[in-house]
């Protein structure tokens, strides 16, 4: 997928995850896709756990200053939603107990940025989220809606209201959830962590197909007409943004047991269900 110029006819639901850095070919051809009648659900966040960048003994910070964040860019911006940078939303209500190393003894904390949200957490009036028992979430981010935006964002999971915005500096380099815990302070109103955008939008591309750039000394060939089958507005957009794309990680929501040399799975929270009902 990533680099692709366009997506397949025959694609009904395009389901990205974790999308970094993807051209800008790739952004124009998903573009064109929604403003043309496609479903897209996007997987993107602000601090990807499962994405491990490879280890560099040469450098041993390397690794830990590797972005590790995903976003769509222009394509959030022409959706009127915001994955607000560099941000996590904790969660005091909803926060997991891990087993903390205190000065050699293992102690049991709550870890506001590992979340397990139940009904309270989602949109009972939407299907794909009314009938779900609990989502596990890791170090999840935050969408709001851009101001003046045409589209409409129905919120389908979000943090209870002792939430609070975390950057992700604070955890870059060791977590501390002692600290965590101890420095909170709840904003008081819930934070949306997935969300179905609808409505009318503009293309984020108004000046059609993006042109790569020509070689140095290398004279441009004939380019087609970037404006050429360019769709430039839709009625009705059909998009969902999830703000975590660790809840995908197997470890988040299947405990697989080995029996007799076979491996069995054993569901632990809906996050596959959430996936496949949306």
């Amino acid at each position: 997928m990533p680099g692709a110029a366009e997506i397949p006819a025959d694609v009904g639901v395009l389901v990205l995850v974790h999308p970094k850095d993807l051209p800008e070919v790739t952004l124009y051809a998903i573009d064109q896709f929604v403003l043309g009648g496609g479903r897209v659900i996007a997987f993107v966040d602000p601090f990807c756990e499962a994405d491990q960048p490879p280890a560099d003994p040469q450098n041993p910070l390397a690794a830990m200053m590797a972005p590790r964040a995903s976003t769509l860019g222009p394509l959030f911006d022409a959706w009127g939603v915001e994955l607000v940078a560099e941000q996590l939303a904790a969660d005091r209500a909803t926060a997991l107990p891990v087993t903390w190393n205190n000065r050699g003894r293992p102690e049991r904390v709550d870890y506001v940025l590992y979340e397990r949200l139940g009904p309270e957490e989602f949109n009972s009036s939407e299907v794909a989220s009314r009938d779900l028992e609990s989502i596990m979430l890791s170090t999840p981010g935050l969408l709001r809606p851009i101001p003046e935006a045409k589209t409409a964002l129905t919120m389908l999971l979000q943090t209870s209201s002792e939430a609070m915005q975390i950057p992700v500096s604070s955890i870059q380099f060791q977590p501390d959830p002692p600290r965590l815990l101890a420095e909170f302070a709840p904003a008081g109103t819930p934070f949306t962590l997935a969300a179905r955008i609808s409505g009318p939008a503009d293309s984020a591309f108004p000046s059609g197909r993006p042109q790569g750039e020509p070689e140095e000394d290398e004279t441009p060939p004939d380019a087609p007409d970037p404006m050429e089958g360019h769709r430039a507005t839709a009625e009705d957009i059909n998009v969902v943004v999830v703000a975590d794309a660790d809840l995908l990680a197997d470890q988040w929501w299947i405990r697989v047991q080995d029996f007799a040399g076979m491996r069995f799975g054993t569901k632990t929270a809906d996050n596959g269900d959430f996936l496949v009902n949306l």
